[in-house]
């Protein structure tokens, strides 16, 4: 696992200490993100699996499953989701056979988008999907970006002529809207601060991963919203 980061200096405590607590995971600090990305995927495996700061684990995933062989084999799958599932309950989402659909029609300026339902359109999400190698290296080489975001619009921008999106029965990963840590793309959050985020993780506390789990069960869709809780991880 590698982890490209970055830190403005009031941070660098916070991230002294992460990285202390994780010593078989590669952190590597950034100074020029596109470089950077294209020599960890270069030297990763045919496979590539991003994940953002605000993505929690709530499943545990397994590289033999028959969902990632099926997208290992079948040329049609753009993407395999970790965070869509059936389990999710809005109306006229598409109904998935054998955990797969098209993507396109929900997709902004498809036949069937619909705000609620945008998510079941937006496969080139760098929050919880495994990509080809192959689909995304030449996309990421000619377009520019600094940060994960700029590297999601131009996914999105050329996305590769598949048609299909496979998930699991059940979500793996959960998206938590706690906070926000770049200012190109302004987003909703709940409203705790980068600032009170590092005080209190230095001070051993850290969003509850169970709570956030508990919630999980029951969230609509693929972003958790509501209040947090803490827990101590010292």
């Amino acid at each position: 696992m590698n982890v490209l980061y970055f830190y403005d200096p009031p941070f660098k405590a916070g991230y002294d200490k992460l990285i202390k607590m994780y010593p078989s995971v590669n952190f590597v600090l950034r100074y020029d993100f596109k470089i950077q990305l294209l020599e960890l995927i270069k030297n990763g495996t045919d496979y590539i699996f991003f994940l953002v700061d605000d993505d929690v684990m709530i499943n545990p995933f397994q590289e033999n499953c028959p969902e990632f062989n099926e997208f290992k084999k079948n040329p049609d799958i753009l993407t395999l989701s970790l965070r869509m599932a059936p389990n999710y309950r809005y109306k006229n989402q598409p109904i998935l056979k054998s955990n797969k659909w098209e993507w396109r029609p929900y997709a902004k300026g498809g036949n069937l988008y619909n705000h609620r339902l945008r998510n079941w359109g937006y496969p080139m999400a760098v929050g919880g999907h495994i990509f080809k190698r192959e689909d995304i290296l030449t996309i990421i080489e000619v377009n520019d970006m600094k940060n994960p975001n700029f590297l999601e619009g131009a996914l999105w921008a050329n996305p590769p002529n598949r048609s299909l999106t496979i998930c699991f029965d059940k979500p793996k990963i959960i998206n938590n809207i706690a906070n926000q840590v770049q200012t190109d793309f302004p987003s909703h959050i709940t409203g705790i601060s980068v600032e009170e985020l590092e005080k209190r993780f230095l001070n051993g506390e850290r969003l509850s991963i169970l709570d956030i789990k508990k919630k999980a069960t029951t969230a609509k869709d693929c972003y958790l919203r509501g209040d947090y809780k803490w827990e101590y991880n010292s």
